[in-house]
């Protein structure tokens, strides 16, 4: 966490199925964190998802001459509940992404549960090998997916609106 955030507070931590072979891991915690979002007036910005937020495209040539080979598969999952500060509401959110090619699917969505911000970001990998023929469109997937992770929300203070007649 302290990589991510300057001033975090850990509350709780479990690790759940680490002795159990086969089963996935399982991490769990409960953390506060001052000054998260970046303020600018009446609005509030956040990015929901950082532990295993992609940030640049790990293939940046527009052409490849062999295969890409993966070592493993893998699965990740991160739901992440922010509980939004008293007196801000959800303004705008990203929109679900659906990514799939072949061995990849990504999923990620933003939504209000229960008066908090609920982001679940899942990517899994189950193909380790994709042809030449198959770069350019996973290219494209992974930027899709960064693309994603780079999504913002914005809440504000502001008071809804009434609606007007008209």
């Amino acid at each position: 966490l302290g990589e991510h955030f300057n001033d975090v507070t850990l509350d709780s931590f479990a690790v759940g199925n680490a002795t159990v072979p086969g089963e996935p891991l399982s991490v769990r915690m409960t953390y506060r964190v001052q000054g998260y979002g970046q303020v600018m007036g009446e609005m509030m910005y956040i990015e929901p998802g950082f532990f295993h937020a992609m940030r640049s495209n790990p293939f940046q040539r527009q052409d490849r001459d062999f295969p890409v080979d993966f070592a493993f598969g893998r699965i990740s999952m991160e739901e992440v509940l922010v509980r939004l500060p008293e007196g801000f509401r959800i303004l705008e959110a990203p929109r679900p992404t659906i990514a799939r090619l072949g061995g990849i699917k990504f999923v990620a969505a933003c939504q209000l549960k229960d008066g908090a911000l609920q982001y679940q970001r899942r990517y899994q990998r189950k193909a380790v090998r994709f042809a030449v023929s198959q770069y350019a469109e996973l290219r494209e997937v992974f930027g899709r997916i960064i693309s994603s992770d780079k999504g913002q929300v914005v809440l504000t203070s502001r008071p809804v609106a009434p609606p007007t007649d008209g």
